[in-house]
């Protein structure tokens, strides 16, 4: 699992299947897991693929969209989403 805080910065990410993330829209992330490439910058999300403990926290005003939401993966929405699928 890698936790990314709030106004932190980590780039090329690689996820492997069964890899874990956890982190807010505050974040600054890139890489890519096993069904893409994903990224959070200045509040937009998109891409996550998000299981086995891993999670992302959509801040009030901030969006993320095309999130995978797989086995024992969380999502708090309080701002906007679109395109997430829960496998």
């Amino acid at each position: 699992t890698i936790s990314v805080s709030d106004g932190a910065i980590a780039t090329d990410i690689v996820q492997s299947e069964g890899g874990a993330i956890t982190l807010s829209t505050l974040a600054t992330v890139n890489g890519r897991h096993p069904e893409g490439e994903f990224s959070v910058d200045q509040g937009y999300a998109c891409g996550l693929l998000l299981e086995n403990g891993g999670n992302l926290r959509v801040l009030e005003g901030h969006r993320a969209e095309k999130i995978i939401l797989d086995q024992e993966g969380g999502l708090l929405v309080n701002g906007t989403t679109s395109a997430v699928v829960v496998v």
